[in-house]
């Protein structure tokens, strides 16, 4: 089977690589993400996808414009038999997706049609779930309403964040996609019900800021969904940091102080805000052009009241 695979971010590479290690299949080709200036030189540097195509001699391109018949005479040259999406991030043209034989499938970090759209996993995190998937289903020209061909459920631990979740569902996605792909042809394919689903937005920067109005678990969602990178920021004097770690306490007397007050600022106890409900311990943070630190570290050479 020859497969044609659309990828971009870090979680893509897990199922390329799967999918290169199987012997069943043909890597025909690879469409990629453009290379973009990077770290603190902005050097322009591949995507992790490409950079493991050319060292693995797949056919891999990176088109700034992906409807163009330049784009579609280099499909059509592949002839592929199926398309592979994951995590890509950006919009693939009908003429693309319906050309394969089989079409193309999208591994999509969500049980369908809940979170639909960009951030799934950011947001399934936000919303303190104990529980998610992952979804194969068809690419259409409705953003991750195609036809579902298999799910799975995956637990979300207590101690989970962005990364550790992306990283086990797309490991998760990366079996469930073979599985489909050496039974395609046995597959019958279910519709969505999208009276029932739900979307995951594209964040922007002000998503990012801690708001200490909300309740504690809002804050601690927020704070897992969104780190390592790019991290819940807070507004501390001049300086914004990045939170990567809370921890919420309900047992501290915080009544004469407001929301968004320092409770607690104590190199031997750590640092604590008030939120609308409890009070939240700031376990690890960055500071602007410094290293990630514990509270405690941090106030050893730091009083931010």
């Amino acid at each position: 089977m020859k497969i044609l695979f659309y990828g971009s971010g870090s979680d893509s590479l897990i199922i390329l690589k799967k999918l290169f290690n199987n012997k069943n299949f043909i890597l025909c080709g690879c469409i990629t993400k453009p290379a973009k200036p990077r770290g603190r030189g902005r050097h322009i540097i591949p995507t992790e996808v490409e950079q493991f195509c050319l060292c693995n001699n797949i056919n891999v391109i990176h088109p700034l414009k992906l409807n163009s018949d330049e784009v579609y005479n280099w499909v059509k040259d592949l002839n592929p038999d199926i398309g592979v999406v994951a995590s890509f991030g950006l919009y693939i043209p009908e003429i693309l997706f319906s050309f394969p034989r089989l079409k193309t499938l999208n591994v999509h970090p969500s049980l369908l049609p809940e979170y639909r759209g960009a951030a799934p996993v950011r947001y399934v995190l936000f919303d303190n779930k104990a529980e998610t998937g992952v979804t194969i289903h068809y690419t259409a020209l409705k953003m991750d309403a195609g036809d579902i061909l298999a799910s799975t459920n995956v637990k979300i631990d207590p101690s989970d964040n962005y990364l550790s979740l992306s990283l086990r569902l797309f490991e998760t996605g990366a079996d469930l996609l073979i599985d489909v792909l050496n039974n395609i042809d046995n597959i019958k394919p279910q519709p969505q019900d999208d009276s029932k689903a739900t979307y995951a937005r594209v964040l922007r920067k002000d998503d990012f800021f801690i708001d200490w109005d909300q309740e504690a678990n809002k804050i601690l969602g927020k704070v897992r969904g969104l780190s390592p990178q790019p991290a819940a920021h807070l507004q501390i004097r001049n300086e914004v940091w990045k939170i990567l770690k809370v921890e919420v306490y309900n047992n501290i007397n915080c009544n004469n102080f407001s929301c968004g007050d320092i409770v607690i600022s104590d190199v031997k106890k750590g640092l604590f805000i008030k939120c609308k409900d409890a009070v939240i311990r700031l376990n690890v943070i960055q500071r602007p052009g410094k290293r990630i630190m514990t509270d405690t570290e941090l106030l050893k050479g730091y009083q931010p009241r």
